[in-house]
């Protein structure tokens, strides 16, 4: 499949619910990934502007909000978009229910089309408040109401993975059901989790979850087998070629070696002060580099556009194997022991909790709490601003 555009996330929706929200503004090409309800929030840039005398004269405007306890996700969105929704839209009177209230599931019914929780429904009397010229375009038709489009992705009539429930009452519950099967918590357990992580490598959202990876292949160490993959074109230049093919050889030489380079390198992109701080056998690395070239034409599909991906990408093939299994995409794509994660937070605590699924016994690092913040996409090692949420791809 052809990439997208670098620095667009990937996905189905277009969210701008803030933009012209009482003068609101967010950037109109903003994409959702369809890859956790999260990444909704980090769309959500609110800013509210001070009511005028219309709107607090205005009718009560009532929002019907139906969430599920069972959504790990769903009430923390609620929370962070409801604070914004009252600052914007005044006189707003909110009724919340879960999915297992009769209101709630009566309410998601009369909904008709809107599948996925949390809803956030109007009735129709907010077509009256001074707001809905500027939240008219993020609301749809839902039966008599009209639901906020945030991008919502928790089904509760499927199977919720993992919780000891038969949801979807088929006769089969987690992960015996046929729908977990590629789900994170129903990955096969195994002795020594085999992690493969795949960027470009100077993709900055690629470095941003290889950043986040380094303090957990501290704590496990060699409990764990660690494989940085590539993905199999290139979006950066002959420069990301290069870098490529040198962490492909390090990897071969010297797996800890490798993750001390990484670690320099992904501080500061200078990759011969970083080989420098690493006690490595230079002829070695450089026959592997030119046995790499020939047997991956990697030169040769430098210069032969004929052979780019959609004209503008070359290949990148010492992966392409891997890249084929698991349907990779871009970067960066989170393997476990055979299944691509397509949830997987950045920093350093989500991915120790993903690792620490795939082991038969967990070792008591597991039990270890490392960070919760993701570092910043690109080089250097500052944290994310709190509360953000990493969303980006390349590819």
């Amino acid at each position: 499949m052809a990439p997208k555009e670098e620095n667009i996330e990937k996905g189905e929706y277009v969210i701008g619910i803030a933009i012209l929200l009482a003068a609101i503004l967010i950037s109109a090409s903003v994409y959702l990934s369809a890859t956790g309800i999260e990444k909704a929030v980090a769309a959500l840039k609110l800013q509210a502007s001070a009511p005028t005398s219309t709107q607090q004269a205005s009718q009560q405007i009532k929002l019907y909000i139906i969430s599920d306890r069972r959504c790990a996700d769903c009430a923390g969105l609620v929370e962070q978009i409801l604070p914004q929704l009252r600052s914007v839209v005044q006189n707003l009177d909110v009724e919340q229910y879960d999915y297992s209230d009769s209101k709630g599931k009566a309410l998601y019914i009369q909904s008709g089309g809107d599948k996925y929780l949390p809803l956030f429904l109007f009735e129709p009397t907010i077509k009256s408040s001074a707001s809905y010229a500027q939240l008219a375009q993020f609301l749809d038709e839902a039966g008599q109401y009209l639901s906020l489009r945030i991008g919502s992705e928790f089904d509760p009539e499927a199977e919720i993975c993992g919780n000891g429930i038969d949801d979807d009452k088929n006769g089969a519950t987690d992960c015996q059901d046929s729908e977990c099967k590629s789900d994170i918590s129903c990955i096969e357990k195994l002795d020594k989790p085999k992690v493969e992580v795949f960027v470009m490598s100077y993709c900055p959202y690629g470095i941003q979850m290889q950043k986040g990876m380094l303090p957990v292949v501290d704590l496990l160490g060699d409990k764990v087998d660690w494989n940085v993959r590539f993905v199999s074109y290139i979006m950066h230049g002959e420069t990301e070629a290069y870098e490529n093919q040198l962490q492909y050889c390090l990897q071969l030489q010297n797996k800890s070696k490798y993750f001390k380079y990484l670690s320099c390198f992904l501080n500061n992109s200078k990759s011969e002060e970083c080989l420098a701080t690493i006690d490595i056998d230079k002829k070695k690395l450089q026959s592997c580099l030119n046995e790499t070239d020939s047997k991956f034409n990697i030169t040769a599909n430098l210069k032969n556009t004929a052979t780019y991906l959609s004209g503008r990408y070359p290949l990148f093939l010492v992966d392409d194997a891997e890249n084929k299994k698991y349907g990779v995409q871009g970067s960066p794509t989170f393997v476990i022991n055979g299944v691509v994660n397509e949830q997987q937070g950045r920093d350093p605590q989500s991915i120790l909790r993903t690792v620490c699924m795939g082991f038969k016994n967990p070792p008591a690092e597991c039990s270890k709490q490392l960070s919760s913040q993701a570092y910043v996409p690109g080089f250097g090692f500052s944290y994310q601003a709190s509360g953000a949420v990493a969303a980006g791809a390349c590819g």
